[in-house]
């Protein structure tokens, strides 16, 4: 403690200003009459101090001593110690001692040589942001499916980068494409565009009707497939190799030609037919779509021509759930079938001893005063789902393995 005092204020203890060392950079020693610490122009200034005044005695008190001027503002004055009695004379101070401020040794040096690896630094990372990355500058990094596009390792922040630089694929790229990369470009384009870009659309058609003749082979009649040929033809140019995939198809189900059959023969297997199958007991029971499907396995099995080529489902639907009253159905189905006398609806629920001629069942499952929403439409034996208008396109999730499930419910509508 004494020693910080005497930094401080030397003189007031009668001894010289002590050397500085290096861990006082931060601090002055002050005389009665300090000096403004300016920033040193070399390592070592000299600043010499005022000589002190010294009042004659008189009073109790001494006055305060007033220093010469100068440039910076005046110091704050020190009184002069007190003398004991009055018309005592003061005990005279000795004078301060010129000393000398002095930094660490090298202290300039070292600074000068910290701006200079900033300096440096600044200038290299300017540079790196500049140069294009090579092959060098990561290891194995990942190679991105979209061209222009930054991804894994690569990818910088876009205040070192900038925004990532887009290159479109053209439809006859996009062609070419198989499902690996496709799912990889639209992942990058969600990932570094959101997504809005003006090829998306023709990826993800193209993704879609990969997955789609995937399943292909679940298409086991000439509508189904000409209902997803139909489909892949709005875009022909982006899956062509598809297009020929389903002529295929469809040629092989349509071989061999069967005619269609008669309601006579219809007729003849209604018995057997509805001996093997579990029938609601009231209208008000839920499952049209299972026990339907359940109808078109059971004719597939028995006469698999028929569902070659005449067989599908006929469909009324009421988006608002008011058809068919007092039960208030959002929509039924039931197989219907081609016949040499015309379309006959298979539907042991509202007509459990003989077909229905199609538009008789359509009044029949409309019900009475049907809603204005209320509209039909046909669709292949095989799709599932209700459609949602009657302008809905093929939903490529139509043709796909029916799950555990939907399986277990058409099953409880088949005798054992």
């Amino acid at each position: 403690m004494k020693r910080d005092r005497d930094l401080k204020n030397p003189s007031s203890q009668g001894v010289e200003p002590i050397e500085r060392g290096p861990d006082d950079d931060t601090k002055r020693a002050k005389l009665t009459y300090p000096a403004p610490d300016t920033e040193p122009v070399g390592d070592a200034p000299v600043i010499v101090p005022e000589q002190a005044h010294v009042p004659g005695a008189g009073s109790g008190t001494a006055a305060a001593d007033t220093p010469a001027h100068t440039d910076t503002a005046a110091p704050a004055t020190s009184p002069a110690p007190e003398t004991g009695q009055t018309g005592a004379t003061p005990e005279t101070q000795p004078a301060p001692q010129p000393y000398r401020f002095q930094r660490a040794p090298g202290f300039l040096a070292a600074e000068k040589a910290e701006e200079e690896r900033a300096r440096r630094k600044a200038e290299a990372e300017a540079a790196a942001a500049a140069k294009p990355r090579g092959p060098g500058a990561v290891a194995e990094p990942k190679v991105s499916m979209v061209p222009g596009t930054r991804t894994g390792v690569d990818q910088e922040s876009d205040e070192e980068q900038g925004p990532a630089q887009f290159e479109e694929l053209s439809r006859t790229s996009i062609a070419g494409m198989p499902l690996d990369r496709i799912t990889a470009a639209i992942e990058e384009r969600y990932d570094n565009l959101g997504g809005l870009t003006p090829d998306m659309g023709a990826l993800i058609f193209r993704q879609s009707a990969l997955g789609l003749c995937a399943n292909l082979s679940l298409a086991r009649s000439v509508g189904c497939v000409g209902r997803v040929r139909s489909w892949l033809a709005t875009q022909a140019d982006l899956v062509p190799e598809l297009i020929v995939m389903c002529d295929q198809r469809e040629a092989d189900l349509a071989s061999p030609a069967e005619p269609p059959p008669s309601v006579a023969e219809l007729i003849g297997v209604w018995t057997q037919l509805t001996d093997a199958l579990i029938v609601p007991k009231g209208q008000s029971q839920d499952g049209c779509e299972f026990l339907a499907h359940a109808v078109c396995e059971w004719i597939e099995s028995t006469h698999p021509h028929w569902t070659r080529l005449h067989l599908s489902k006929r469909w009324v639907v009421a988006p608002g759930g008011t058809m068919h009253p007092p039960y208030n159905w959002k929509h039924h189905v039931a197989p219907q079938l081609v016949c040499t006398e015309g379309t006959f609806v298979i539907d042991p629920l509202l007509g459990p001893t003989t077909p229905m001629a199609a538009d008789a069942w359509v009044v029949a499952a409309k019900g009475k005063r049907p809603p204005v929403d209320v509209f039909e439409q046909t669709a292949p034996w095989e799709f599932l789902g209700a459609p949602a208008s009657t302008t809905t396109d093929l939903d490529p999730e139509m043709l796909s393995p029916i799950g555990g499930t939907i399986l277990a419910k058409i099953a409880a509508c088949r005798r054992a």
